[in-house]
This record gives structure tokens, C-alpha cells and sequence, in this order.
């Protein structure tokens, strides 16, 4: 019988309709690596935060596909802080999001994993990546910690990957396209935000690296890095 993970998170992992690639989601690539005896439901969903997911009904409708032994990764913080009523929380409104979603999940017997935002690709003069998540990750940082969830950092290591390739080289990464590249974006596209599908392999091999390393997650198996 096949144990389910469950993704809950935002544009940087969710799949991507046709017309949308190369654009891929993170989470998209984590299939591959996956042990044999469980499935991913990616529900990870564009311009989704933590509080649009509740509202929406969305984590209700991933809360009633978990059984005993399933796995739920989330990964909110991109689209907390935006203005707009249905995806705003305040810190505090961000931390109880996080602490209701972990506990209704526990209470199923499903194990979790919260995780940081993976960074934009915005740099300093000086060549440093910048911090655009605010202090919305620290918020997650601290529920991981306070109710002994499992927990990656997913923006130290993306921070440290994408310095480490630098700002041109890490275009290549993200959805950068020239006039003419590709039929979807005929005028070009800059985007430091969402993931092209080397870029978003490279944050699912950068995930599963650390967990392999850090984490004993049963449903991390599949190809060796």
C-alpha cells in the first residue's frame, strides 16, 4: 500500500500548466527521488500563502486525504507579507497559521516537515543575496523548534547555492529568457522568482542532499545523488 507526502506550498513549487514552461515547480522534481512505497500530492498552488490555504479550503481538502504514516512538507513565506486580504498574515497571524496546519496534521498520525522559502535571485552591489522574506522565516524557525517538527532551511540553502553561482550564472536558474527562446514567452521574460527546470531540480537535489544527510525521512529513497 502507498503512504502518501503531501506539499502544501506556494509558485516556486507548484506544477506548472504547459503554457507556463519552462517554468517548473520545485516540487515537481521531488518524484524522482522518492522511496517506492509513496506518492506525491503537490499541492502547491500559485500566489498561495499559509492563510489563503486555510481560507480556501485547500488544507482541509489535503488535512482529508491523510492517513496514519503519511508525510506532509510545507513551505510558505513568499506571499505572506502582500497586501492583498486573502493572502496577508501579520507574524503573529503567520505563526498560529503554521502551529493550527502542523497540529491538525499530527493529530491524523501524518509527520511533518516545515521548511523556509527558497530565495529570489536579487543581489547586493557587493554580490550578497538579499533578504526579501522579511522575518517570516524566522517565524517558521521557531515553530519547527518550539513543536519539534521537522525542519530544512530551505533559504540558508538556496542562499548559499545561488551566492555560490553568483548573479550571472545563476540566471540559469531562474526564468530568464531571451526575445524568441521559447513559444510561451516570445517577448522574453526576467523573473527572479520562479524556478526554470534546471534550477528547480537543482533546489529538489539541494533538498534531498541535506535530508539525506540530516533527516531520516522515510520517503526520501529513489536515485542516488
Amino acid at each position: 500500500m502507498s503512504s502518501k507526502l503531501i506539499f502544501f506550498g506556494d509558485s516556486t513549487a507548484a506544477k506548472k500548466d504547459v503554457c507556463a514552461r519552462p517554468e517548473t515547480g520545485w516540487a515537481e522534481c521531488l518524484e524522482k527521488y522518492l522511496s517506492p512505497n509513496y506518492s506525491l500530492i503537490n499541492l502547491a498552488v500559485n500566489g498561495m500563502s499559509s492563510k489563503k490555504c486555510i481560507d480556501t479550503g485547500l488544507f482541509e481538502k489535503g488535512l482529508k486525504m491523510v492517513d496514519p504514516g503519511s508525510w506532509c512538507m510545507i513551505e510558505f513565506g513568499h506571499n505572506e507579507y502582500k497586501a492583498d486580504e486573502q493572502r496577508y498574515s501579520s507574524l503573529d497571524g503567520f505563526y498560529s497559521n503554521l502551529v493550527n496546519m502542523a497540529c491538525a496534521l499530527k493529530e491524523k498520525g501524518c509527520s511533518v516537515l516545515l521548511m523556509t522559502p527558497i530565495v529570489r535571485r536579487k543581489f547586493s552591489s557587493d554580490g550578497k543575496i538579499i533578504n526579501t522574506h522579511g522575518e517570516y522565516p524566522d517565524v517558521i524557525r521557531r515553530v519547527a523548534s518550539g513543536f519539534s517538527l521537522f525542519f530544512v532551511d530551505m533559504e540558508k540553502i538556496t542562499e548559499s547555492f545561488f551566492s555560490r553561482l553568483g548573479e550571472e550564472r545563476s540566471k540559469a536558474c531562474f526564468m530568464h529568457l531571451n526575445p524568441g527562446e521559447s513559444h510561451n514567452y516570445p517577448q522574453g521574460i526576467e523573473d527572479d522568482t520562479h524556478l526554470s527546470l534546471n534550477g528547480a531540480e537543482a533546489v529538489a537535489s539541494l533538498f534531498v542532499s541535506y535530508a539525506k544527510k540530516n533527516l531520516m525521512l522515510p520517503f526520501i529513497g529513489g536515485m542516488m545523488l
